[in-house]
């Protein structure tokens, strides 16, 4: 006969932190992403570029669909005689994402991420797919780079992984290798805040420096042929983020925010986007600002800033680059490798990011014979997106 009674006698006596032990163990365990080599059989290829795929195609979706609010205004325009690419590329991308992912559980290999990607494409299909309607443009004060986030994944990651592939320094260094999800943090990072980083620079230019402008200067400027324009540009550039990155190295409080990027100990085309929040806005305004008072036309200055955005991956990356005499006159990976270099020869060197010539006349430049054998710095800095946007804030404990 059953009854409520409960019999003290016969009860058990649970260990003191049964409970909290109990629900560490069930408590729902989000996966390490992966890292180090991907090698063949164990399925890691297949089932995450599933997953990148269907994460850029969910997010195609999305941008379309939201474009006031999910892409830049700059590239807006573009992309009305585009579209049907656009269409072309999306659809392709959850094609091969379902595939990937599909062969990914029939040989029953990473389930998860797998079933993941599956779903991330089932939702982008059900929000319209390639067929999704373009979303009405309405006035927004501030827009997220998705769009840029995208493109800059598949053109720009793609075509450096497989650089690195082809032709690398360190044939030895995977292409997960360590620290690069703090990295990808700070690609996403960076490219969904292009439009924050364009509207803040225009602000600061205009408020900081429209006084210096001299009217007749863009006019005469606008007559000399662009290709000169162009290498203007690059001459002024340099000049002016010479001193700028030089005082980040010297100055004890800047280095703090430079730190950070100097904090990467493996080269490659991600060690590029590890910056501290804050820097990229400080260079972008000290480097725009003689381009923004000469005034230069918009179409040259576009053209070097998608020239220098793949400059600036190239030089940080994981490619066994040389050039000869080219070297002499121009920047290259090996120049700007040694400025990373965590070798007590190449400390404060090389600040040049287009010509040599600025590092010898300073007395700064670092003989470019072979390639370093050790990147990074001394100090320690968090591992952290957030922590190492809070070191620079941060008292050492020799001031306390």
């Amino acid at each position: 006969m059953r009854t409520n009674n409960f019999d003290v006698s016969h009860s058990r006596v649970l260990p003191a932190g049964f409970l909290k032990k109990t629900a560490a163990e069930i408590r729902l365990r989000i996966p390490e992403p992966p890292q180090g080599p991907l090698d063949a059989g164990q399925g890691k290829r297949t089932a995450y570029l599933a997953v990148v795929l269907s994460t850029l195609s969910l997010l195609s979706v999305l941008a379309i669909q939201f474009p006031s609010y999910l892409t830049i205004a700059e590239l807006r325009e573009a992309y009305g005689p585009w579209i049907a690419v656009v269409r072309l590329g999306l659809h392709a991308g959850m094609i091969g994402g379902a595939t990937l992912a599909l062969i990914a559980i029939a040989r029953d290999k990473k389930l998860l991420p797998a079933s993941v990607a599956l779903a991330m494409i089932a939702i982008a299909q059900l929000m319209g797919g390639a067929d999704a309607k373009v979303g009405e443009l309405v006035a927004a004060p501030l827009s997220v780079g998705v769009d840029w986030l995208i493109i800059s994944a598949l053109a720009i990651g793609g075509s450096f992984i497989a650089i690195e592939k082809v032709a690398p320094l360190r044939g030895d260094q995977p292409i997960l290798r360590d620290k690069w999800v703090l990295d990808m943090k700070y690609f996403v990072i960076n490219h969904l805040l292009l439009g924050f980083f364009v509207i803040f620079t225009n602000t600061m230019l205009n408020a900081s420096f429209s006084w210096a402008q001299v009217d007749g200067v863009a006019a005469a400027i606008g007559q000399i042929h662009p290709v000169i324009q162009f290498f203007m540009i690059m001459v002024l550039i340099d000049l002016a983020q010479y001193w700028t990155h030089r005082m980040m190295h010297e100055v004890p409080f800047l280095w703090k925010f430079h730190a950070v990027h100097h904090s990467a100990e493996k080269m490659d085309w991600l060690a590029s986007s590890r910056m501290h929040v804050l820097e990229p806005l400080a260079m972008r305004v000290a480097m725009l600002a003689p381009i923004f008072v000469l005034g230069f036309g918009e179409g040259v200055v576009n053209a070097y800033a998608g020239f220098v955005a793949v400059q600036a991956i190239l030089l940080h990356a994981n490619v066994k680059a040389e050039f000869g005499w080219f070297e002499k006159f121009f920047v290259v990976a090996r120049h700007h490798h040694w400025h990373h270099a965590n070798e007590e020869r190449a400390i404060n060197t090389n600040y040049a990011v287009h010509f040599p010539v600025l590092d010898h006349l300073f007395g700064t430049f670092c003989t470019a014979d072979g390639w370093p054998s050790a990147y990074g710095i001394e100090e320690e800095i968090p591992d952290t997106v957030l922590g190492q946007a809070a070191f620079p804030f941060k008292l050492s404990s020799t001031a306390a």
